[in-house]
C-alpha cells in the first residue's frame, strides 16, 4: 500500500496454501488501530498474524462470549469480580428498592415480594460470578 492509501481492505484468493502469514505493518511501525483480522482485531499475541485452513470456520464455532470484544470484557470484569459482585448487588438493590415504592406499596405482601426479590438478587449475583468464572 502506498502512503497515502487508506484501503478498506486488501482482496486476495490463496490457492493451495497451508497458512499464510501477515507481518502488519504501516510505515514500518505496527498501527494496531487500522488492523482487523479475524480474532486479531486489536489483541495480537504477537505481531505476526497468521491464518492456517480453517481458521474462519474454527472461529464460526466459538462461542459469542468467547469472541472479542467479549472475551475482554469479561476478564476485565472476571479480575475485578469483587467490584463488579458490589456493583451489581447495588443496582439489584436500587431496582428492588423502586420496585417496593412504587409496585409493592399498597400490596399486603410486600414483605414476602421484597424477601423473594432480595433471594433472586442474591442468586443472579452467584450467578453472574459462575459465569465469569466459567468463561475466564
Amino acid at each position: 500500500l502506498g502512503e497515502d492509501d487508506y484501503s478498506d481492505e486488501i482482496i486476495f484468493t490463496p490457492i493451495d496454501y497451508s497458512y499464510l502469514e501477515f507481518d502488519l505493518k504501516i510505515n514500518d511501525s505496527y498501527e494496531l488501530s487500522r488492523i482487523n483480522i479475524g480474532e486479531f482485531v486489536n489483541n495480537p499475541k504477537n505481531n505476526i498474524f497468521r491464518i492456517e485452513k480453517n481458521y474462519f470456520s474454527r472461529l464460526k464455532e466459538k462461542p459469542w462470549y468467547k469472541i472479542h470484544p467479549f472475551s475482554e470484557f469479561f476478564k476485565k470484569l472476571y479480575v475485578n469480580k469483587i467490584s463488579t459482585l458490589i456493583y451489581v448487588f447495588i443496582l439489584g438493590i436500587i431496582i428492588i428498592e423502586v420496585l417496593r415504592i412504587g409496585v409493592f406499596y399498597n400490596n399486603k405482601r410486600k414483605t414476602i415480594y421484597l424477601i423473594i426479590s432480595y433471594i433472586v438478587l442474591i442468586f443472579i449475583d452467584f450467578g453472574i460470578y459462575l459465569f465469569l468464572k466459567k468463561i475466564v
